[in-house]
């Protein structure tokens, strides 16, 4: 796959999302969004770029179908090929409709195969990367909307956490990570606060080990329970504390 498409139709626009909630809430992209898209790019749908070679498998004992398919797309006047599936029940097992027939079941099931298969050419991929917790999707554009950079104790507060982030060195940077994660996810003052509160403690406590190391070393320089510890040191050298 060329990175230059992945770049051209990785982002999500919030309006061509929804929510869902089926047992648990995430948000869907809406198929069309990509067909559109894909137009854009390629053309009409079925001449450069389209589905082919469909194939439902009915399991009747499961009531569930299997739909295959082979995804095709230009690339440098070549034909892509990328094989595409997904299932999807025909009479619902469970939840308030358990029973009961799944309506237009074929045309679910195709239209999920191609936007799952749109996804592994880089469709909307930032709804699959670090942008979003899990598969639930982080509305970028509220940020905008709420301008939180206009906001400055907010500003105060960001700059604070980078402070004790970056330039105390007591962090890996896995923690810098997730100290930014927990930043980002912040709605409100308050939340970045707790923050800024939970980094500075952590800082205080490892602060206070790192001093009661130095002073430990200092004491064994200075006290006689470092004279016998160094017998097989090389003449000369400077004995190792730590």
């Amino acid at each position: 796959m060329e990175k230059d498409l992945w770049d051209k139709v990785c982002t999500t626009k919030k309006e061509n999302t929804k929510e869902v909630s089926f047992g648990r809430k995430f948000t869907a992209i809406d198929a069309y969004s990509q067909i559109e898209k894909a137009t854009e790019l390629w053309g009409s749908f079925g001449n450069r770029w389209g589905v082919t070679n469909e194939q439902f498998n009915y399991i009747e004992k499961n009531n569930i179908v299997f739909y295959t398919a082979i995804l095709y797309y230009p690339v440098n006047e070549k034909k892509a090929q990328v094989q595409i599936h997904a299932d999807i029940e025909t009479v619902f097992n469970t939840g308030k409709r358990a029973g009961t027939y799944n309506e237009d079941f074929t045309k679910k099931v195709a239209t999920d195969a191609l936007t799952k298969g749109l996804s592994k050419l880089g469709f909307n991929a930032d709804i699959f990367l670090g942008t979003f917790n899990g598969n639930k999707y982080v509305e970028q554009e509220s940020k905008k909307e709420t301008k939180p950079h206009e906001d400055p104790k907010r500003k105060q507060l960001l700059d604070k956490i980078k402070e004790n982030l970056v330039d105390s060195g007591n962090f890996e940077p896995y923690e810098i990570k997730e100290y930014k994660v927990k930043t980002n996810n912040a709605d409100n003052n308050n939340q970045l606060n707790n923050v800024l509160v939970e980094i500075q403690s952590e800082l205080n406590i490892r602060k206070s080990k790192q001093d009661k190391l130095l002073k430990g070393a200092e004491k064994a320089f200075d006290g006689k329970e470092v004279k016998d510890d160094f017998v097989d040191d090389i003449p000369g050298e400077q004995p190792e504390i730590f």
